[in-house]
């Protein structure tokens, strides 16, 4: 978990602006998104790295509040609003510590919760963890490559779905040791590596990338080229989904869903290549 002191924004938005506003704040690179009665509230460890929320909420005309937390004024209020989410059919994602009782069919995944990562309840991790695990059951014992890991959510649903290697990768090394001890916690076997997407070299049967745009289109190309079967794209707003689909002309699109606005497009390579064994 974040140590030391960390920035929060607060926004005050009315019950017809918050879903656009939630969505402008998830864009810009929000990871927590916290809904109090009548504002949103995101946080980021510098002051620098709320700069592009600050925009964000600015470009919906709106003056958001900013202030300093430290350690211990931040993490009692932010864990304790905490609740478990059903993320797909099959996982409902927990906080450790709370006292989560499994759902009938489904599995608890546990996490420590990190204001930066996120807590699974964005609409995209949904569409992710849904389409993984559908994937998965249905390809025992794939190779799978998670883009822009996080808290590691959905490589350990590849995981605990059967998947034969579960890759996930982030530049963010913090968030490399974060997923590192969820997928201890759940016992499940996952590899993470704090590498850009550049430096892997052999195609993944699935590859999953739930990263906010503009990085998202950067990282289309070298999303393609790693993929051997099935590439699962999210973390555009649905008005962009034909800039998205424009990327991927070298695979062919079978696939898509929606969810709060957001969309995640599913694309096929017809000829796939040799997957990966270990790099």
């Amino acid at each position: 978990m974040t140590r030391g002191d960390v920035w929060m924004l607060e926004v005050r938005v009315a019950p017809n602006q918050a879903e656009r506003v939630a969505a402008a704040l998830f864009s810009a690179a929000a990871g927590g998104l916290e809904e109090r009665d009548g504002a949103l509230v995101a946080y980021a460890e510098s002051r620098r790295a709320l700069a592009p929320l600050v925009a964000a909420v600015q470009q919906c005309g709106l003056e958001p509040e900013l202030s300093r937390l430290s350690a211990s004024e931040w993490q009692t209020p932010w864990t304790e609003y905490l609740e478990p989410v059903r993320v797909a059919e099959g996982f409902v994602l927990a906080p450790t510590g709370h006292d989560a009782s499994p759902t009938e069919g489904a599995r608890v995944l546990w996490f420590e919760p990190d204001l930066v990562f996120g807590v699974g309840s964005h609409a995209t991790t949904r569409l992710a963890a849904t389409a993984v695990e559908r994937y998965v059951r249905a390809h025992p014992g794939t190779a799978v490559l998670d883009v822009g890991t996080g808290t590691g959510v959905l490589a350990m649903i590849a995981a605990a779905c059967g998947a034969r290697r579960c890759l996930g990768i982030d530049v963010d090394r913090r968030a490399v040791d974060n997923a590192r001890a969820n997928a201890r916690l759940n016992g499940l076997a996952c590899r993470f590596s704090a590498r850009p997407l550049a430096a892997v070299k052999q195609r993944h049967d699935l590859v999953v990338a739930n990263v906010e745009a503009p990085a998202l289109f950067d990282l289309t190309p070298d999303l393609v080229r790693v993929t051997g079967d099935t590439l699962l794209v999210t973390g555009v707003l649905e008005e962009r989904r034909s800039e998205l689909a424009a990327l991927l002309s070298d695979l062919s699109i079978c696939g898509e869903s929606t969810s709060d606005g957001w969309v995640l497009l599913e694309a096929r390579r017809t000829r796939a290549g040799p997957t990966a064994k270990m790099d």
